[in-house]
């Protein structure tokens, strides 16, 4: 009888799944959300100072990402073994990000200081220091993660999304009137500072989950090398996501920015969403493919690749018909005339930007991270190399443009390379699996051959 109640590895981690998903995936919305309702509030005081937010976040994201370089989402496909994240390797990884983000901040305060001819509004500041924040907050997570804590996770993405969004929106929205900018700008030095304090207790937090292995080695480097590959794809991807605004604010000024970012960020709440979801996705692939095998993988992300193409297909015709049909009343200016039709080609590119997520976090699980990195600095350079042009060509148009065609070539690629990676490991007919050491091998001769 206990044989006949026990689960499988699968099904496992399909209960753990079950349990966590809505809590994690409500949390990530709630604090989405909380983040939509303060780049909407700065739309309506103004495009520019909506704007001058916008920049700063994006060069603080840029920054975050290459401090970090994938090392959050490397500790997530880590075990119990002799790779395990121990409180040493994690303290000391956390030390030298904060000494690199305060030499950014130090050559922040310089360049508003004077020591460059172009002062920074405060906004954009403001923009930078919570972009960071969030690149903290994620190591947190990381951990919260690996340790199976996701009830902690989501709590405290409800306490950073209140202190750092909703509270400073919400008095600067009672107390000051919306027309103006000083109430939000006071408020959200606040909340910033309240952030700091909220991020803080929640990295000591984990810090004290984590096992305690005084002799254990390896630091910040270490830990660098073995993340490089989801490095260079993380700083990738901010670059392909954050570089249209800077373009943007450098070619056509702050209020360009503001209403391209308004557009943009409303559509990424949906992309957004699958942070939750990537993180859980991630987790359960890597370990089908250490238990399962590769042919459950590819049956698991075929059905998230079906899954998510038909709801962002169905919301992509809603967004479609009801912004035409909006459009069609007459009686708007020239820039909600054009915030409609940035807004329908927008979803298109967010939609293929979604459908890449299963393909890729697959390749990621089966230890071919340098497959997604490729495909995602070529999509960088790419943008790097036409927004410019395109802009110069399109005016505002052009990141739309840009955005579309290279998501739809990611996607194309992305799929033939985990078609390739499938085929190497499916060779000689014995289903593999993937072994500690970060190899393919084959479930009868585990050693022996390896798919690599």
């Amino acid at each position: 009888m206990k044989g006949l109640l026990a689960r499988t590895p699968l099904e496992e981690i399909g209960a753990r799944l079950g349990k966590t998903v809505v809590p994690l995936v409500a949390s990530d919305a709630f604090v989405q959300g909380c983040r939509y309702a303060l780049i909407a509030y700065l739309g309506y005081v103004s495009f520019a100072l909506l704007g001058s937010y916008l920049f700063g976040a994006a060069i603080g994201a840029l920054i975050g990402g290459a401090t970090d370089f994938g090392i959050n989402q490397h500790w997530l496909r880590l075990g119990s073994g002799s790779d395990a994240l121990t409180r040493q390797i994690f303290l000391r990884v956390l030390l030298v990000k904060l000494g690199l983000l305060l030499i950014q901040v130090a050559a922040f305060v310089l360049l508003i200081g004077g020591f460059w001819s172009r002062s920074f509004p405060l906004m954009m500041v403001i923009g930078f220091v919570m972009a960071n924040l969030h690149a903290f907050a994620e190591a947190g997570e990381a951990v919260g993660f690996l340790s199976y804590r996701y009830g902690l996770v989501a709590w405290m993405r409800v306490f950073v999304g209140t202190v750092m969004y909703a509270a400073p929106v919400g008095y600067a929205f009672i107390v000051g009137a919306p027309s103006g900018a000083e109430a939000i700008h006071a408020a959200l030095r606040i909340g910033s500072f309240a952030g700091l304090l909220v991020v803080s207790g929640y990295l000591w937090k984990t810090y004290r989950m984590l096992a305690d292995f005084p002799g254990s080695r390896g630091g910040y480097f270490t830990t660098w090398r073995a993340a490089r590959w989801l490095g260079m794809n993380q700083l990738a991807i901010v670059v392909d996501v954050r570089a249209p605004l800077i373009l943007l604010g450098i070619l056509l000024g702050e209020a360009a920015v503001g209403l391209y970012g308004l557009i943009q960020r409303t559509t990424a709440v949906v992309e957004l969403a699958w942070a939750s979801l990537s993180k859980l996705l991630l987790k359960s692939y890597a370990e089908e493919a250490a238990t399962q095998g590769s042919g459950l993988l590819r049956h698991h992300v075929v059905r998230a690749s079906w899954v998510t193409g038909l709801v962002m297909a169905v919301g992509g015709t809603a967004v479609w018909v009801g912004s035409r049909l909006l459009e069609q009343q007459g009686g708007w200016s020239q820039d909600l005339q054009t915030s409609f039709g940035l807004l329908r080609w927008a979803t298109v590119a967010i939609g293929l930007s979604s459908l890449k997520r299963p393909v890729l976090l697959g390749l990621i699980a089966m230890r071919r991270e340098r497959d997604v990195c490729a495909v995602n600095l070529l999509s960088a350079v790419a943008g790097l190399m036409s927004i410019p042009f395109l802009i110069w060509s399109l005016g505002i148009w052009g990141p739309i443009v840009a955005a579309v065609v290279l998501e739809a070539m990611a996607l194309l690629l992305l799929l033939s390379f985990f078609r390739a990676a499938q085929q190497r490991c499916g060779e000689g007919g014995l289903e593999p699996i993937l072994a500690g050491d970060g190899h393919w091998v084959s479930r009868e001769v585990a050693g022996s051959g390896q798919c690599q």
